[in-house]
């Protein structure tokens, strides 16, 4: 890296910072710092880059349940704090740039394409179905890396990265649950199916089936549900309640309606697998379904799911107005006829504080690329989103020198605090942080003017309930755009002139919404149709 003095423009007059900030900031006409681009490769460093840049960390930051992911990579440059509207504004223009990069095409992720021509290949040939749509299905493909990329070695990548060796094949990881394990499976070569093995990478037995991913078959307590607000009977919730149950005679829709929230126990005993059942209230319009969040209704309970056969399935725990636990509706029937159950008084009205019942507007038309090579002044990236961890960059560079190989997240968590029964953490990579999102929206979620990246999506928001590969869509979760920040980092005041250094930024921002889907009304199927 060059001294600072070389890579600041001068300030000592007005007249030479003018010069400075053209020739040192902007000059993308004199010299260019595309070290992604071909063209600069073969430049010597000091040649190519004739910006002021400086190396600064990269930052990834996410929250649980909704996962706002940027990276920000950032440079100085002089600007006349007190020229409202300058020439130097005015050729702020853009200067990121996409091409197709080395790293996109060994790191990128499986496109559409891909994945619907492996997952149709892979059921072809093993008779898996997309998913467990129905309660008999033995062999299925699950979760959110049901169809995934499987990385090359990293040796291999860097040669071809650094032009020292040949493109390493492509192949896919599939995740395969039978009705006793789990299996992984290395499928390819991606490039020509016709010549595709299938490989073990997993043992069976090594993954227990209760450690099977995805989340369709949360579906199946739904019926269980049922059963155990059947049996409560209306003498007691709706006593408690109001008249708020489509399952109970005198339902009312006018005061709300009764939903549930499955919600995963990472607390069970090793080897079983048991989910937990929070009951809400979603008020009617004109309140939005989502004010759910602030109406929980105090009737839990534990699913044991650990079995394959849904008729197994059992409830072990049941609170009514945080009394309990009880282990069946009997039981529970039993305390309130013997007079030991007390019936809480419940309000289900957030008074004047709901849910946002107006909208950000729109604004334009998405400007999208499909090439996930960026180039940014002296730095170059590929971006790509997994399926399951969502955003990642990979190949890294500053004037042409990797620094970093790839930068992802792992997992986001969000960890709930209360009492033994109150208490469970989500794992949101298990439930996907990348495909329960949806693309993101011009002069909402990003600037107008950024660019957008797109990635397959076969797991929701819509599709959450049937997800298939075979079906997989593209949708636009990543966008890319460079912003000049609102406030200098160095001012001075001398001789009745303000100067200062602003700072220019490229941000790489993707938007995950993890685990707010309605659980209410009509559901599908894996192949399509209603049930």
């Amino acid at each position: 890296m060059p001294a600072v003095d070389e890579e600041r423009p001068h300030l000592a007059t007005v007249t030479s910072f003018w010069t400075a900030a053209w020739w040192g900031f902007i000059g993308s006409d004199k010299v260019d710092c595309q070290d992604g681009s071909p063209s600069s490769q073969a430049a010597p460093r000091s040649a190519r880059c004739g910006r002021p840049c400086v190396v600064v960390p990269l930052m990834l930051c996410a929250a649980a349940l909704g996962s706002l992911v940027t990276l920000r990579l950032q440079k100085a440059g002089a600007v006349l704090t007190t020229v409202p509207m300058s020439p130097y504004h005015d050729r702020l223009q853009s200067s990121v740039r996409f091409f197709p990069s080395r790293a996109s095409e060994v790191l990128g992720e499986l496109s559409v394409k891909e994945v619907q021509e492996i997952s149709a290949w892979f059921m072809l040939q093993t008779g898996a179905a997309p998913c467990r749509a129905f309660e008999n299905v033995s062999t299925w493909l699950a979760g959110p890396s049901a169809v995934e990329l499987l990385r090359p070695p990293k040796a291999e990548t860097l040669a071809y990265l650094d032009g020292k060796g040949v493109k390493p094949p492509r192949f896919a990881r599939v995740t395969m649950v039978t009705n006793s394990s789990v299996l992984e499976f290395k499928v390819g070569p991606v490039e020509d199916l016709s010549k595709a093995k299938i490989s073990e990478l997993v043992p069976k037995g090594a993954i227990p089936y209760s450690k099977r991913p995805g989340f369709e078959e949360t579906w199946f307590v739904k019926p269980i549900y049922d059963a155990v607000v059947t049996e409560l009977g209306a003498s007691l919730l709706v006593k408690a309640f109001g008249p708020i149950w489509p399952q109970l005679a005198g339902y009312d829709p006018s005061r709300g309606t009764v939903s549930f929230l499955p919600r995963n126990d990472p607390l069970a005993p090793r080897g079983t697998r048991r989910i937990r059942i929070k009951s809400v209230v979603v008020p009617p319009a004109p309140s939005r379904p989502d004010a759910q969040w602030l109406n929980p209704l105090p009737l839990d309970m534990e699913v044991n799911i650990t079995a394959w056969n849904v008729s197994e399935w059992s409830i072990n725990h049941i609170t009514f107005c945080n009394q309990g636990p009880f282990d069946s509706p009997k039981t529970l029937l039993q305390a309130y006829s013997k007079g030991q159950l007390q019936i809480c008084n419940a309000t289900f009205s957030a008074g004047h504080w709901d849910t946002p019942q107006r909208e950000s507007p729109r604004g334009t038309l998405r400007n999208e690329s499909h090439h996930n090579g960026v180039s940014w002044g002296p730095w170059s990236f590929s971006v790509t989103q997994r399926p399951s961890t969502g955003i990642a960059v990979t190949d890294i560079r500053f004037r042409g020198e990797r620094i970093v190989y790839e930068l992802a997240l792992m997992d986001s968590q969000a960890i709930y605090g209360g009492s033994l029964r109150d208490q469970f953490m989500y794992s949101d990579s298990a439930y996907t942080m990348s495909q329960w999102s949806t693309s993101l929206e011009p002069g909402v979620d990003c600037p107008d003017k950024a660019t957008y990246l797109s990635a397959a999506n076969w797991m929701g928001p819509d599709m959450s309930r049937r997800p298939d590969p075979r079906e997989a869509q593209e949708f636009w979760p990543i966008c890319v755009f460079d912003w000049v920040e609102d406030h200098e980092i160095w001012r001075h005041m001398d001789a009745a002139q303000s100067r200062g250094y602003v700072r220019k930024t490229v941000v790489v921002r993707s938007i995950a919404t993890v685990g707010t889907l309605e659980v209410f009304g009509g559901w599908g199927t894996c192949d399509g149709h209603e049930r």
